[in-house]
C-alpha cells in the first residue's frame, strides 16, 4: 500500500482495486445469504443443495434420507473438536434428546422452515423433560454449550460452582437460527427444568422460541449469550445465570407468577465486568388472558447482592408487579451497594412510574446518562479472562441476515472510509468513488425534504419554537435536572436542533429553567422519561415514535389516537429496525458560501466513528430546502461526531440518540398510498411531546 507521499498508481490500478473491493464484498455476503437460503423448505431431493460447505444434515426421516443423522446429538458429536466453521440444518421434526455443544469452532444450528424471518412458523422442535431435585441443574438442560461439565455446573452458595482457573473456553461462536427448545418435565415451577445451559462460550440466538417453567435460561460463568427475535417462557426466574444475557426485540412470556423474571448472580473478577442480563425493545407478557395474575410478577430478584438487570424500551402487561423488583426473600433481601435492577424508558398496562420510584432500594429508575453506560452490546460483552469489552462481531447484525443488496452497500462504504485519500483520487473524483458505494436509501426521501425546508412547511415557526421547547423542558426533567449535555444526551439532541431553527436564545434558557423547576418538584410534579411506541400504518409501514414526555398517559393517548384516526394501529414492529445513534447536518446558517451534498460526502469521510451514511437530502431553490447528510453511528460516539460536524463548520439539523434504522423496507406504495402515510406523519410530529417518527417505508421522489 503507498504510504501518504507515494505518487498515484495508474489507471489500471484503480481499477483492480475497485474489482477486489467487489469480490471481497461479494464472498462476504455469500455466507449470510446462504444460512437463509440453506434453512428454506426445498423440492429437490437433495436438502443440502442451497446450504454452504461444511453443512450435515439431520431428519426424522431415515427411509427418505438414509445418509443422514437422526438426532441432533449424534450430528453434533461428529465434528472434530477444531476452528473450523460448520453448520447444521435440522429438518423438520420433533427431536426428543438433549444436546451438547462442547467444540471450540463455530457452529450453527439451522432449523428448516418456510419463513426464517417469523419464528411462529419454526418447525423444528428439541425438547427434553428433567428437573434438578436434590442434583445440579446442568443436568436438566435441553441444549448445553460449554467446553465441559465444570464450565456448566451451576453449584450453591453466592458464587456457584468454582469452576477451575485453568479451565478452557469453549465454543467461540455458536448459534440457533429458527429452532424451539423445550424442557417440558412439569406443566409448574418446582425445580430447576432449563431449556438452554451456556458457560465459558458466545453464543446467540435468532427467532428461537424456549419453553420452561423454573429457570428457563442459564448463563452460566463466562457465558457471552445473546438473543434476537426470541419468544422465552416460564414462571419463576426464568432468565438465571452469572454471564451476560442481552435480549433484543423478543417476548417474554409469563405462564404464571413465582420469584421474579430476572436472578442473577453478579461475580468478581480482577476488572470491571458488567455481567448481568439486558431486555432491550421487546415485551412482557402473560400466556393467557385467563392466568389470574395482574399486577402480580416481579421483574427480577437478587439471587446475590451483586445482581445486575436492565429492562429498557420493554412493553410491560398488567402483570407487572407495581413496583418492578423485590427481595430476593424476607429473611435474605440480597440487597447490597452493586446490586442493580434498573429500568429505563419501559412502557404499558403495567409499568407505573410512580410505584417503581417509591421502590427505593430496590427498583433503579435509570436517568439517560445511567442507561447510557448499558446502551450497547459493545459496552457489555467481554472477552473472556481479561474481560475487555466489545466481544461483538460474533453477533448476527441485528439479528437480521441482510442479503446481496445490503450487504454490499454497508461493506463497500467501509471500504471507501478505509482507503487512503490518495487512492481515492484514483477514480475521476472522490464522488466517483462514492457514486460506487450508495448510501443506505436509494433515492431521497421526500418527507425529509419537508421536515428540512426552510420554511418548517408543516408548522409556523412559533408552533416550531413551542415544540422544542417542550423537548427541551422533557429533556431536562426525562434526566432528573441534569443540564449537562455530556451526561444527557437527549439534552444535546434537543439543544442542537434548536439552534439550528435559530430559536430565540431567551426561549431556550426559558425552556431550560422550566424543566429545571420541573425536576426539582416545581409544578409540573415531573416525571418526565423518554417514551417509544410502536406501530403499524394503513399501509403496512413500520412506525417507531420516541417521544420525551412529562406525563406518559397523556402521551400515549395521543400517540395512540394518531394511529387510530388514519387507519393504523399500535402493535409491535421493533424487528424491522436495528437501534443506532443519528445526526443529520447541513450548512450552517450564518454560512457565506453553502456547501452541496457531495461536498458534505467527502467531509463526513474524513470524521472518525461514523458507521454508516443514511440518508442524502438535496435542496430545492423553489422550495427552500437545504442540502443534509444523515450519519449514523454508536450512541457512546455521538458527542464525537457533533463535534466533528461543528468543527468543519455545519449545522446539526436533527440528533437522536436513539435512532431506529429500518432493515426491512416497504418500497411499493403508490403515491395515495404515500399521501395517506404521510398525514399520520404529520399528525404524529405535530404532537408536542414526539421528538421523532422512524419509519421503513421508502418516500422517493425520483
Amino acid at each position: 500500500m503507498p504510504s501518504p507521499s507515494s505518487p498515484p498508481m495508474p489507471a489500471f490500478a484503480a481499477s483492480l482495486l475497485w474489482i477486489l473491493c467487489a469480490c471481497s464484498t461479494v464472498a462476504a455476503a455469500i455466507t449470510a445469504c446462504e444460512l437463509a437460503a440453506c434453512q428454506a423448505v426445498s423440492n429437490t431431493a437433495n436438502p443440502l443443495a442451497n446450504c454452504p460447505a461444511n453443512t450435515i444434515l439431520v431428519s426424522t426421516n431415515k427411509s427418505k434420507y438414509p445418509s443422514a443423522f437422526s438426532t441432533v446429538q449424534s450430528a453434533v458429536a461428529s465434528l472434530p473438536n477444531n476452528t473450523v466453521a460448520y453448520q447444521i440444518l435440522i429438518l423438520s421434526g420433533n427431536y426428543t434428546e438433549q444436546v451438547n455443544v462442547t467444540r471450540t469452532g463455530p457452529l450453527y444450528l439451522l432449523g428448516q422452515t418456510t419463513q426464517p424471518s417469523n419464528r411462529t412458523f419454526n418447525t423444528v422442535q428439541i425438547s427434553w423433560a428433567a428437573w434438578a431435585g436434590s442434583g445440579d441443574d446442568a443436568y436438566t438442560a435441553t441444549l448445553t454449550v460449554a467446553p465441559n461439565l465444570a464450565a456448566a455446573l451451576t453449584g450453591s452458595g453466592p458464587t456457584g460452582y468454582a469452576v477451575p482457573a485453568d479451565n478452557p473456553f469453549g465454543n467461540s461462536d455458536f448459534r440457533a437460527y429458527n429452532i424451539d427448545f423445550i424442557n417440558n418435565y412439569k406443566p409448574y415451577a418446582g425445580s430447576p427444568s432449563l431449556a438452554l445451559s451456556v458457560g465459558y462460550a458466545n453464543t446467540g440466538f435468532y427467532r428461537s422460541r424456549f419453553y420452561s417453567y423454573q429457570d428457563t435460561i442459564y448463563v452460566g460463568k463466562l457465558g457471552n449469550a445473546y438473543f434476537y427475535d426470541n419468544e422465552i417462557a416460564g414462571e419463576t426466574d426464568f432468565l438465571y445465570g452469572f454471564g451476560t444475557a442481552w435480549i433484543q426485540s423478543s417476548q417474554l412470556t409469563l405462564r404464571s407468577c413465582g420469584g421474579g423474571i430476572t436472578a442473577w448472580k453478579g461475580t468478581n473478577t480482577t476488572f470491571a465486568n458488567k455481567y448481568g442480563v439486558y431486555i432491550h425493545d421487546s415485551s412482557i407478557q402473560k400466556a393467557n388472558s385467563s392466568l389470574k395474575i395482574q399486577h402480580k410478577c416481579a421483574l427480577g430478584r437478587p439471587w446475590n447482592a451483586s445482581h445486575r438487570s436492565l429492562f429498557t424500551n420493554t412493553s410491560f402487561d398488567d402483570s407487572i408487579l407495581p413496583g418492578g423488583y423485590i427481595k430476593w426473600s424476607s429473611s435474605k433481601p440480597n440487597l447490597g451497594v452493586n446490586t442493580t435492577m434498573a429500568v429505563y424508558a419501559d412502557y404499558g398496562a403495567g409499568y407505573n412510574l410512580t410505584a417503581l420510584e417509591a421502590n427505593t432500594g430496590i427498583t433503579t429508575v435509570f436517568t439517560a446518562s445511567e442507561y447510557a453506560a448499558y446502551s450497547t452490546t459493545a459496552l457489555v460483552f467481554q472477552y473472556p479472562f481479561n474481560g475487555t469489552f466489545g466481544n461483538t462481531a460474533r453477533l448476527d447484525a441485528a439479528g437480521v441476515r441482510r442479503c446481496l443488496s445490503e450487504i454490499i452497500v454497508v461493506v463497500q462504504m467501509l471500504i471507501v472510509r478505509a482507503i487512503p485519500h490518495q487512492l481515492r483520487a484514483l477514480c475521476a473524483s472522490p464522488r466517483d468513488a462514492l457514486r460506487l458505494c450508495p448510501v443506505r436509501h436509494a433515492g431521497h426521501n421526500r418527507w425529509s425534504k419537508i421536515r428540512h425546508s426552510k420554511g418548517a412547511n408543516d408548522v409556523t415557526r412559533a408552533k416550531l419554537f413551542s415544540k422544542l421547547s417542550s423537548q427541551i423542558t422533557n429533556a431536562v426533567v426525562a434526566g432528573k435536572g441534569e443540564t449537562d449535555t455530556a451526561l444527557n444526551m437527549y439534552l444535546a439532541a434537543a439543544l442542537a436542533q434548536s439552534r439550528a431553527a435559530q430559536m430565540p436564545k431567551s426561549n431556550i434558557e426559558a425552556a431550560l429553567k422550566k424543566g429545571i423547576a420541573a425536576a426539582d418538584g416545581g409544578k409540573s410534579a415531573a416525571q418526565g422519561d423518554v417514551c417509544v411506541y410502536e406501530g403499524m400504518s394503513a399501509q403496512n409501514v413500520a412506525c417507531v415514535v420516541v417521544a420525551l414526555s412529562a406525563n406518559r398517559n397523556k402521551t400515549f393517548a395521543e400517540v395512540r389516537h394518531c394511529f387510530t384516526k388514519n387507519d393504523g394501529s399500535l402493535t409491535s414492529v421493533m424487528f424491522n429496525f436495528a437501534k443506532q445513534s443519528r445526526i443529520v447536518f447541513g450548512n450552517s446558517a450564518q454560512s457565506q458560501k453553502p456547501r452541496k451534498l457531495a461536498e458534505m460526502i467527502e467531509a463526513a469521510l474524513e470524521m472518525d466513528n461514523v458507521s454508516d451514511f443514511g440518508e442524502e437530502i438535496q435542496g430545492d431553490a423553489v422550495d427552500g430546502s437545504d442540502d443534509c447528510l444523515e450519519l449514523i453511528c454508536e450512541l457512546s460516539d455521538i458527542q464525537s461526531v457533533q463535534k466533528q460536524v461543528l468543527e468543519r463548520g455545519f449545522d446539526v439539523k436533527e440528533m437522536d440518540p436513539t435512532a431506529y434504522i429500518p432493515v426491512f423496507k416497504v418500497d411499493k406504495l403508490s403515491g395515495a398510498e404515500i399521501t395517506a402515510f404521510e398525514k399520520l406523519l404529520v399528525d404524529l410530529e405535530n404532537q408536542s411531546d414526539v421528538i421523532r417518527v422512524f419509519h421503513n417505508a421508502v418516500l422517493d421522489i425520483n
